[in-house]
């Protein structure tokens, strides 16, 4: 599990033009587009200024500059079958970290057609890593999202992982 500003999150968290996406996307465009709302929004949500990031991993600055998102996962799939990390291992207690620098529609359109052929990683616009503790710092207030959940905006983030904080029970093979 991943935890930021305090809050759980199970899959997957981000800010910027993730959390835009998911804020506009509201239930009257559900209601009449359903999983189209998103692409809607997303749309709409690639005209806004990028912002001013640093972000520290583990105690190490890792990025500084503008970015248009940042994802925090600790799975790699997307809503959709979309991977976002193909690396990501649920099991290894560490979190995925993103950053997209796209801050155009058509470098959006870029890294999207790169996610949808499989091939993200090797976009220019887009840098990952992993790590146990991540700070970031945004030049003005940001929203962000927890597992498609929207909240307000902020400056900071305190994202961490939290081991071992779910347990599975399974049945016992049969015999």
């Amino acid at each position: 599990m991943g935890v930021i500003n305090g809050e759980r999150f199970a899959v997957m968290a981000g800010a910027g033009l993730d959390a835009v996406m998911i804020r506009d996307a509201d239930g009257k465009l559900k209601d009449r587009f359903g999983r189209l709302a998103y692409v809607i929004s997303g749309v709409r949500g690639t005209g806004q200024e990028p912002m001013e990031v640093k972000v520290e991993v583990d105690g190490d600055r890792w990025f500084e500059g503008r970015a248009g998102c940042l994802l925090f996962g600790s799975m790699g799939t997307l809503t959709g079958g979309l991977v976002a990390f193909p690396d990501a291992d649920p099991t290894d207690g560490l979190l995925e970290v993103g950053v997209v620098t796209a801050g155009t529609c058509l470098e959006w359109a870029r890294v999207v057609g790169r996610l949808v052929l499989g091939s993200v990683e090797s976009s220019s616009l887009t840098q990952t890593t992993r790590g146990r503790k991540v700070r970031v710092w945004f030049d003005r207030p940001t929203p962000y999202e927890l597992d498609g959940s929207t909240r307000p905006k902020v400056k900071k983030l305190k994202v961490r992982v939290k081991q071992a904080a779910v347990r599975f029970a399974v049945p016992s093979p049969p015999g």
